[in-house]
């Protein structure tokens, strides 16, 4: 099975299996390690969510984490062991810079933790790789939020790419902006907006081509 292959079952069966199973029981205990412009979304929304509790917060920002620790009433550490050896967590979301997710993931497998990651996985393909061994392993899923490939606009452009009713894409140009906050522009930031433009890029042509990232245009010509 191919690394993009291994990424979609991850995120499709393995995940929906061994959250369902879960959740039915008692709502599902996370941790989420980085608290960047991702991990307080991710947290707030863990949080908020009836089947979900936000047990830690993990960031070197002291204010930031006081902040969101008492916001939810979640334990709060600037060091990630304090969180992934807890044994009361069934899962943890990393939003993390991309540097350090490899060692996260792996650290957060081997404590029995179901992981979600914000995209890119990791800074190469082998990396990532090693990561889904590792969750193999484990039997426990690695999730990736590849969000993008479950919106319903680009399901619906994927749908006509794939049925050839636009004929043949031979370019495909995206264009991406967002705010980013001062305490998240760093070096790592580049890789992440390179991949919000190549992710999206494969699955509307599914293709394995790397694309240059650059509202999504198609065309024909």
């Amino acid at each position: 099975m191919s690394l993009s292959q291994r990424v979609r079952f991850s995120q499709g069966t393995a995940a929906e299996l061994h959250f369902s199973r879960r959740i039915q029981v008692k709502p599902l205990r996370l941790a989420c390690v980085g608290l960047g412009r991702m991990g307080c979304i991710r947290s707030e929304a863990i949080a908020t969510h009836p089947k979900a509790q936000l047990a830690w917060v993990v960031d070197l920002d002291e204010g930031r984490r006081s902040e969101f620790s008492a916001r939810f009433a979640a334990k709060g550490s600037s060091n990630a062991a304090d969180a992934l050896s807890d044994e009361s967590v069934d899962a943890v979301w990393i939003a993390a810079p991309t540097d350090a997710h490899e060692d996260l993931i792996k650290e957060a497998l081997a404590n029995g933790k179901a992981v979600g990651v914000e995209k890119p996985v990791c800074n190469s393909p082998v990396a990532a790789a090693s990561c889904y061994d590792a969750a193999e392993s484990a039997g426990l899923p690695l999730f990736c939020s590849f969000q993008r490939r479950f919106d319903p606009t680009y399901q619906d452009v994927a749908t006509h790419v794939a049925s050839g009713a636009i004929g043949t894409v031979k370019k495909v140009r995206k264009a991406w902006q967002a705010t980013c906050p001062e305490r998240t522009a760093h070096a790592g930031r580049c890789r992440f907006t390179q991949c919000f433009g190549t992710t999206p890029a494969r699955t509307l042509t599914s293709s394995s081509e790397a694309v240059i990232p650059s509202t999504i245009f198609l065309s024909t010509t």
